[in-house]
């Protein structure tokens, strides 16, 4: 009995270790952050509307975060490294700080903490495995390409709907339409490529209709914002830059150094993807609590037994 016990042990302990996400596509903590950046976060003259996420530095000038309340976990900004930041405005929540901090004309009524909140290097490899895996994904619609135009069409109105889309076409396209898509449905766009921008509609269009997007830049490491987009953008090796411009929706980078403003509007919900799977990266506590659980389980059935053959 008691090697039966050590065996489901073992086997329970793995199966949590190998366990996947069941095709639901969830970005884990970086959505719910405005902003979640794995390195530096520079910006001036702008604001994101919700929280922000940086694991390097934070280095802001005349900036505004969280005004619409979107602290996650009382954070309203999480910085891994030092904090510098002046004449702007954290609002509706703390501010968790790994390193030094330098401020000056700052409005903040929060606190100062430093609890090391975010695993900055696993949620990278959580978010890169997920962008890789998207991007294995079969396409389900069609995409042409006429004239300065890219036009998506769907293969049905109610399931997730992918598309593969060439890097050099997209930077030179300035708007998108769309045929057989209902109001509100999931578009997940792979995006092959690097230095890569936003022209006109190849990412404001997708507002008209209340997408529920992703734009997966799977390959770039050089992405410039352009002229904004609606939804999500999910481009684990870039470093963004840009201009004043708006992205309304999630932005999960390898850094940040633009004006660009970012809106809590056209945030991804997650969603069931055909085919989709991922492995999460939990924290070493969540093992350790788990196989704990079991061992002490399987120490009280032992005794039990040996109780009983005491008899």
């Amino acid at each position: 009995m008691k090697s039966i016990i050590q065996y489901t042990l073992m086997g329970l302990c793995m199966a949590h270790a190998s366990f996947t996400s069941a095709a639901v596509l969830d970005l884990g903590v970086a959505g719910k952050f405005n902003v979640f950046v794995f390195n530096d976060f520079t910006s001036s003259s702008s604001d994101v509307e919700g929280a922000v996420a940086a694991g390097g530095n934070f280095s802001a000038n005349g900036y505004a975060v969280n005004e619409l309340n979107k602290a996650v976990a009382g954070n309203a900004l999480v910085v891994g490294n030092n904090l510098n930041f002046s004449n702007g405005s954290v609002k509706n929540g703390n501010i968790n700080v790994g390193g030094s901090v330098t401020t000056s004309g700052v409005g903040f009524s929060g606190s100062y903490v430093n609890t090391s909140p975010i695993n900055f290097t696993n949620e990278k490899t959580y978010l890169t495995q997920v962008s890789s895996n998207l991007n294995q994904l079969s396409n389900t619609g069609t995409v042409g390409y006429q004239f300065s135009g890219m036009q998506l069409t769907a293969s049905n109105s109610s399931t997730a709907q992918i598309f593969d889309i060439d890097g050099a076409l997209f930077n030179s396209r300035n708007n998108t339409t769309f045929s057989g898509f209902s109001s509100g449905q999931t578009i997940i766009l792979n995006i092959s490529g690097n230095n890569l921008t936003f022209n006109g509609g190849t990412g404001t269009n997708f507002g008209n209709n209340g997408f529920n997007v992703i734009y997966n830049f799977y390959q770039a490491t050089a992405l410039t914002t352009g002229s904004g987009a609606f939804g999500t953008i999910l481009a684990p090796l870039a470093n963004i830059t840009g201009g004043s411009s708006a992205i309304d929706g999630n932005v999960i980078a390898n850094s940040w150094n633009t004006n660009t403003q970012v809106n809590v509007r056209g945030q991804f919900v997650p969603t069931e993807i055909a085919g989709f799977s991922v492995t999460p990266v939990p924290e070493p506590s969540t093992y350790a609590l788990f196989c704990m659980g079991l061992a002490v389980f399987a120490w009280r059935a032992s005794n039990t037994n040996a109780a009983r053959r005491a008899r």
